[in-house]
């Protein structure tokens, strides 16, 4: 049976390029709104979802061959993911060390552990990661470390 570690959960370290980029796919081209009160409004929208987004971080042991990366990520209640809930984004397969990138997809990996890290968005400290192979609790939040900064690049959607 496989089984889920969760080595860290990090915040995302938001950069002015990366608030630009989400302020415009969020948003379109507000900057240049003459509106300033709803110009201002899709400014705290943006600001509030690029810090509710962390880098997740975890080995499975014992893997399966085949896993859907959909399967990850967090409900408001319940335990069970649904349609509206938020699922692992932009995942990066790593190898045992977690130091460089092995495989463009999980079926790619060789072995019987994977490691991998992944963006989530809406974060709710409190509430188990859902897996597959069940919840897990999540560790308290951490830097990201810089190995993971050089591997993983969060792209705005």
């Amino acid at each position: 049976m496989p089984n889920v570690k969760i080595i860290g959960v990090h915040p995302l370290d938001v950069t002015d390029e990366m608030y630009d980029q989400a302020v415009t796919a969020q948003h379109g081209l507000i900057a240049l709104d003459l509106d300033p009160e709803r110009r201002e409004r899709a400014l705290a929208m943006t600001n509030a979802g690029l810090s509710s987004i962390v880098l997740v971080e975890l080995v499975i042991t014992d893997r399966e061959r085949h896993m859907y990366m959909g399967d990850f990520g967090q409900c408001a209640s319940g335990d069970t993911l649904g349609p509206n809930d938020e699922v692992a984004y932009g995942e990066v397969f790593l190898n045992p060390e977690g130091d460089a990138r092995i495989a463009n997809h999980y079926e790619d990996i060789i072995g019987d552990t994977a490691r991998i890290a992944f963006f989530l968005h809406d974060y709710r400290p409190r509430r188990p990661i859902l897996t597959p192979y069940g919840p897990v609790a999540p560790p308290v939040l951490t830097p990201t470390p810089i190995r993971l900064k050089r591997l993983v690049e969060y792209r705005p959607r």
